[in-house]
């Protein structure tokens, strides 16, 4: 009989409680995440989660780990929304190493400039690896391993590219990308691009900076034929990156 874990006082569950500050998940190098779906997803591309956290009726969970020879631990509820940073988790909870940035290269990139709400960021990275797009990020952007970035990824972490930039200008134009700003108006609609691009998106209140902007080698913006003001800067993400994609070349003959 495995031992189940029934106090949220345990050192191994306060352990966990630390990964949700980003300052514990930079020094520690982990991070969470949770569910069974976002968990199935890591483990197909390959990851080893160094904790995994399941309820006893989790049978999908404790069949996966055992398939997979992967360990895990047994607790009660309130015990997992301990470790958990949501109101309601869904078992497992797991503990999985925060993999090293990607580098740029030739390839459409999305680049997120000082984009803060987490949602927004998973999401992002969500669409643009649908469609075959590496992101990165840079600046004020929220943390792209933070728990609620994952959890709005929807386990497209476990497939994208994520990078971080220093300077959204420089280096993609170094790696040979046509660094596109996306703007509010003034800019040209966005289509497919015969080389590839680094599409950046701004803050959520305060869109991209004049500077960047005017660094850039090109502006679009999306007709909003009804009126509106701006659109949500995920949904204007998603939106720019898929009229910029071949999507009839990439899914081939």
């Amino acid at each position: 009989m495995l031992e189940v874990i029934t106090s949220t006082a345990n050192p191994r569950i306060k352990a966990i409680r630390g990964l949700h500050r980003a300052r514990e998940r930079r020094v520690r190098g982990e991070t969470l995440i949770e569910g069974p779906v976002v968990f199935a997803d890591f483990l197909d591309a390959g990851f080893t989660p160094d904790t995994v956290l399941c309820t006893t009726d989790d049978t999908a969970t404790i069949d996966a780990c055992h398939a997979s020879n992967v360990v895990f631990t047994l607790v009660t509820e309130n015990v997992l929304s301990a470790a958990s940073d949501t109101r309601t988790p869904q078992s497992p909870v797991a503990v999985i190493r925060i993999p090293d940035p990607a580098t740029l290269r030739e390839r459409n990139t999305l680049v997120l400039v000082d984009v803060s709400d987490p949602g927004n960021v998973g999401t992002m990275i969500r669409t643009a690896t649908a469609l075959g797009w590496d992101v990165a990020a840079t600046g004020s952007t929220a943390d792209l391993w933070s728990p609620k970035v994952i959890r709005a990824g929807a386990g497209a972490h476990s497939r994208a590219r994520l990078i971080v930039l220093d300077d959204p200008l420089e280096a993609p134009k170094e790696h040979g990308l046509t660094v596109i700003a996306t703007v509010i108006d003034g800019g040209d609609e966005p289509r497919d691009s015969p080389t590839p691009v680094a599409l950046l998106v701004g803050s959520e209140a305060h869109g991209l900076s004049a500077p960047v902007v005017a660094g850039s080698d090109a502006r679009i913006t999306i007709p909003m034929p009804g009126g509106s003001e701006s659109l949500n800067a995920a949904i204007a993400a998603g939106i720019a990156m898929y009229a910029m994609t071949d999507v009839a070349g990439s899914l081939g003959p």
